[in-house]
Formats: structure tokens, C-alpha cells, sequence
């Protein structure tokens, strides 16, 4: 890759596809975000719900945890795998979209002409 002339600089842009994969792990993520902080109620048939607290913040009390299980940890892995999955997007779609390059003019310099110097 050559370096830019004096006066100009390289932009690297995502590609429409990278974008649009992008936008994908962006969602991944918030359902992940969700998955980790969204509360957790357990329903029995009979009796009262029980608050399991959330995958980030598991119930302490020695009643919570006994009704509870391991329901965090499985919503802490759920939320783990979506955003891993969310990574696995991102970096599959740049990897096979690719980015678009260009060399563009620095602010309040003078565009560098391409024929500047030939003579015809």
C-alpha cells in the first residue's frame, strides 16, 4: 500500500454489505445487553413469582438462590453467546465485503492534479 502525497490523506469506509452487517451485530448486541440486564421472574403454579434478580445481579438471599438454580448463569451464557455471535458478524462481513479506500484532498489545500507536470 503506498503512503499518501503531502496534502492528502487515505479514508477507509465500510462497504454497503459491512454496513448492513454492522447494523446486524449492533442488534445482536442490544439483545445481549437485554438478555444480561433484564429481570428475572420465576412463576410456579403455585404460590407467588419469585425475583431472581437479573443475569448481572443474581439474587443474594439464601431463598432466592435456592428457587432460582442457575438461571443467571444460563442468562449470563445466552447473553455471552449473542454477543461472541454479534463479533463473529462484524468481522465475517468485513472480512467478506471488505472496506473501500480513497485519497482525498486535506481541508484548505489545493486538490493535487493527476497530469501536473506532463507535458502533451
Amino acid at each position: 500500500m503506498s503512503e499518501p502525497e503531502e496534502g492528502t490523506r487515505s479514508v477507509v469506509t465500510l462497504s454497503v454489505g459491512a454496513k448492513v452487517a454492522a447494523t446486524l451485530a449492533l442488534l445482536l448486541l442490544l439483545a445481549a445487553a437485554y438478555l444480561l440486564w433484564s429481570p428475572i421472574q420465576l412463576y410456579p403454579s403455585d404460590g407467588f413469582p419469585i425475583m431472581c434478580g437479573t443475569g448481572a445481579s443474581p439474587p443474594t438471599d439464601e431463598l432466592g438462590t435456592a428457587a432460582c438454580g442457575q438461571i443467571n448463569q444460563i442468562r449470563q451464557w445466552q447473553a455471552g453467546a449473542l454477543a461472541v455471535a454479534a463479533l463473529v458478524v462484524l468481522g465475517g462481513a468485513i472480512y467478506a465485503f471488505g472496506v473501500n479506500r480513497r485519497t482525498e484532498a486535506l481541508i484548505g489545500r489545493e486538490p493535487v492534479a493527476a497530469d501536473a507536470g506532463r507535458e502533451d
